[in-house]
């Protein structure tokens, strides 16, 4: 035995410089990073975990802290419990590893031929850590799932790993798994130490399994649920994904993968495959339709505006010269308030109401002759006459010779812009003539210009007869000629 001791060891240093050469023949722990979209790695830790012992094969150990392997004159099994439940039920396993930490080794480890510790799969995960014996152990499968070796130079105090892959796929429906490890063949007496799950290098398991990426997005005006974030799906599950507006923002529609897919809300997306869904809000807007009749404008001016919803609009009507504004016709009700405010929650109609509520101006009268007219003279009328409204109608002259028992009117004509003229036919000696104007606008409002109530008057005077005028010329030259010619006798 002595011999063949001494004989590895010659053969150990002619080794180590091969080993120096190739680095690759260490056995150190790694982990495999996987790609975010394309599968998720969790890692689960133990929920109990045990040794038994050949030797005391009525005696629990599972509240000593660490965890022992052996194949010496007895034999001492680890028991690992692992709960699934964190790993989707559906989720298809890509790689599973279990992590055990070596804390240290003792007696005789073999590297030639390699001395190995073996993971079993055992499909009964009844067993409790303060209740399992070496009598009452659950029984495994014989032959290991997969094994570990102890290489030319091992490293303790590092996690060792054996490949579970085909064991979590078989316990996941269960959601529990067991695994069993032992020495699977071993040359000589040995043993290895791990640590426990009350240890801070806990026994674990590292699961991959396949999914699907969803990267949620969003335009400004609201949110989702999930929020906008990325999230991976197990191959063939369904995401269900909700829009929520800001206020004054309103969903209109999602796009999946650059594809517009309608506005359900939620919306359901088969994850066959990895996506991109982004959903876009709009701002909710409401149109104001302004309006106005003739005789005058808004502020804003009349058309078609567009408000975020819930806004306040002022709209003032302003009238023209001549005109005043009546009342606002809002969505067929009338309001008569100016300026109006406008509550933007809906689409709106309005429109301004201007009415001509004011009459003509008469200014500037002037009578040919203006007094003492005589017998049988015709009389000259001329006024202006203004409209800033609707405009002029008509212009007439009334007049009356009975003192405003009868009147008689004359349409008075346009001799030049705002100036109107007519003629009062003359009457006969001693006649008392009265008149006044009235103009209409186009809207029907009337002025009166009858000085004020009193009217316009004048008074046809006597004309001379002409065989009067003869006579008195000639007495008026006698009296010419002898005031003369007493002049120069004296």
């Amino acid at each position: 035995m002595v011999v063949r001791d001494l004989e590895r060891k010659k053969f150990l240093l002619l080794f180590i410089p091969l080993l120096i050469s190739f680095p690759a023949y260490f056995s150190l722990p790694h982990v495999t990073a996987s790609l975010a979209n394309s599968s998720t790695t969790v890692t689960v830790f133990s929920v109990a975990d045990a040794y038994v012992n050949s030797s005391s094969s009525d005696t629990n150990y599972g509240d000593v802290g660490y965890l022992y392997v052996s194949a010496i004159s007895e034999q001492d099994f680890m028991y690992v419990m692992f709960n699934l439940s964190s790993i989707p039920s559906n989720a298809n396993i890509t790689s599973a590893t279990l992590k055990l930490y070596l804390s240290s080794t003792g007696g005789q480890i073999y590297w030639l031929p390699a001395d190995k510790i073996g993971a079993y799969y055992c499909s009964d995960s009844s067993w409790t850590e303060l209740g399992i014996t070496w009598n009452n152990k659950p029984s495994f499968n014989p032959e290991p799932t997969d094994t570990f070796s102890f290489p030319v130079v091992w490293l303790e105090k590092v996690y060792k790993s054996w490949n579970v892959t085909e064991d979590v796929r078989t316990a996941l429906p269960s959601g529990t798994l067991t695994e069993v490890l032992k020495f699977t063949n071993k040359t000589g007496n040995g043993y290895a130490i791990f640590q426990s799950r009350e240890g801070s290098n806990k026994p674990k398991l590292e699961v991959e399994y396949a999914t699907k990426s969803l990267i949620i997005e969003t335009t400004i005006g609201g949110t989702t649920n999930p929020s906008p974030g990325l999230y991976n799906y197990v191959v063939g599950d369904t995401a269900s994904v909700l829009a929520i507006p800001d206020e004054n923002y309103a969903f209109d529609h999602w796009e999946l993968d650059d594809v517009n897919v309608g506005s359900d809300n939620p919306i359901e997306i088969l994850m066959d495959s990895d996506h991109t869904l982004q959903a876009f809000f709009k701002l909710i807007t409401f149109n104001l339709t302004i309006t106005a009749t003739e005789g005058g404008t808004t502020e804003p001016v009349p058309g078609m505006y567009t408000y975020t919803n819930g806004s306040l609009v002022d709209v003032t009507a302003i009238p023209n010269l001549g005109y005043s504004f009546d009342y606002w016709l809002l969505n067929g009700e009338n309001r008569t308030e100016n300026p109006i405010t406008i509550v933007m929650d809906a689409n709106h109609t309005v429109e301004a109401f201007f009415v001509d509520n004011i009459p003509p101006e008469i200014s500037g009268l002037v009578q040919e002759p203006p007094e003492n007219v005589p017998a049988y003279q015709n009389v000259m009328v001329t006024v202006n006459v203004t409209d800033s409204g609707s405009g002029l109608y008509n212009v007439t002259l009334w007049y009356s010779i009975d003192n405003g028992t009868n009147w008689t009117h004359l349409t008075m004509t346009e001799i030049s812009p705002n100036t109107y003229q007519t003629t009062i036919l003359g009457y006969e000696y001693c006649t008392w003539v009265t008149y006044k104007i009235i103009a209409y606008d186009n809207n029907g409002n009337p002025a009166i210009n009858d000085n004020h109530g009193y009217h316009y008057i004048y008074h046809v005077i006597p004309e001379f007869p002409s065989a009067l005028i003869l006579p008195l010329f000639m007495l008026t030259a006698l009296l010419a000629v002898a005031v003369y010619r007493r002049k120069h006798l004296m």
